[in-house]
């Protein structure tokens, strides 16, 4: 009976301490997004586009501009945020510009300049572009 109850108590108390974990995380989140979306709101005019990073600690926000220029190309604003230090760490714009996450820290934009498709890789961790041709 003891040993019982001894089981019942750790059940509870494991069950307790989980339940604030979760939310603590939860609210660091909500934080984060809350951040991400205001900053999205002050800097896009239209129909943006938010993308975390594997671990979540870079946004990438993206809004393909609906003016074209003399080639008839659109033009992709693009924004990185760092969730930790809460500032945006790289801005780019880009004609055609298709932006993804290739791997954790690898942000792939895919664009044109003049007539020529180009790509490049941003990694916010190192702050370092290297361009692909």
């Amino acid at each position: 009976m003891k040993n019982y109850l001894i089981l019942i108590i750790f059940a509870v108390l494991l069950v307790s301490c989980n339940k604030k974990t979760t939310s603590a995380v939860t609210e660091g989140a909500e934080i984060a997004y809350t951040d991400v979306a205001t900053l999205a709101k002050n800097n896009f005019k239209g129909d943006y586009k938010i993308l975390n990073n594997k671990n979540n600690a870079y946004v990438a926000i993206y809004e393909v501009l609906p003016e074209t220029n003399i080639y008839g190309k659109s033009t992709t604003k693009i924004l990185v945020y760092d969730v930790k230090s809460k500032s945006v760490i790289w801005g780019k714009n880009a004609e055609n510009g298709v932006v993804s996450w290739e791997g954790k820290y690898e942000l792939k934009v895919d664009y044109t300049q003049d007539t020529k498709k180009l790509s490049l890789v941003y990694n916010p961790k190192t702050k370092q572009v290297t361009y692909n041709q």
